[in-house]
């Protein structure tokens, strides 16, 4: 599936440029025709006042609000790419803090709509070449992902670099590399940090991580939503039917 993620920094107070997102998303997105708008998704998220697990040291800006854009599977992102462009055109983003990012999902645990999302934006380490990066990621560091305690979902997301740039240049906003990036989908963070086995995997998952990842270029967010388009458990019971009760 073909996918936007956007971490935006506000130029003016946070909830003036959620108002605005939600009025100019829903003005933009509202007007495709109907085939196209029923294979896509929006979601806005905000940052939590405190983040556990957002790192101060990282380079990367913590983002005052995540959007993600998805397609289903056999639809384009350039389908959607203007639409997307004209939603954010409004005058509260700080764009040279902010990031754009195109990719390719890969799901390894279907889920419903989650209110919390974790995303960990990873840099693959110089020594490495980019193929062995996915394989070791995509093949063996996912079963970290998958045995994870407290989530309802595990995805993994390959970044098109190229793709990112053009975008980051349409948007006007400074591009940083960044390889891979790792999202769960949780009820809550209570849960999510709630099991005794969440502190057990710690430890084993950061030492894997060092196989592959820069991690002092990497950073990890978390974010919950609170605007939705489109029919997202719709579009996920449809691809992953075998995952879902009759």
């Amino acid at each position: 599936m073909a996918k936007a993620l956007l971490f935006l920094k506000a130029g003016v107070a946070t909830a003036e440029l959620e108002a605005e997102l939600r009025a100019s998303f829903k003005e933009n997105f509202s007007v495709l025709d109907p085939p196209l708008l029923n294979n896509v998704t929006v979601r806005l998220m905000r940052s939590p006042e405190f983040d556990p697990l957002y790192n101060t040291e990282s380079p990367h800006v913590h983002p005052d609000l995540v959007i993600e854009v998805l397609t289903a599977p056999g639809l384009v992102f350039s389908a959607v790419e203007e639409a997307l462009v004209n939603s954010l055109d409004v005058a509260g983003i700080d764009c040279e803090q902010s990031l754009a990012l195109l990719m390719h999902q890969r799901v390894y645990l279907p889920h419903a709509p989650q209110p919390v999302n974790f995303h960990y934006l990873m840099l693959r380490r110089e020594d490495l070449s980019p193929a062995d990066y996915c394989d070791y990621y995509s093949h063996y560091h996912c079963r970290f992902g998958i045995h994870c305690p407290g989530i309802e979902g595990y995805s993994q997301n390959y970044i098109d670099q190229t793709g990112s740039q053009q975008l980051c240049r349409t948007l006007a906003m400074a591009y940083r590399e960044v390889t891979s990036i790792s999202e769960m989908n949780t009820p809550s963070l209570e849960v999510f940090f709630g099991s005794p086995a969440m502190m057990e995997l710690a430890e084993p998952t950061t030492m894997d991580e060092q196989r592959f990842v820069d991690r002092e270029q990497s950073v990890m967010f978390t974010s919950e939503v609170f605007f939705e388009l489109g029919d997202m458990a719709t579009i996920h019971q449809a691809i992953y039917p075998q995952h879902y009760d009759d």
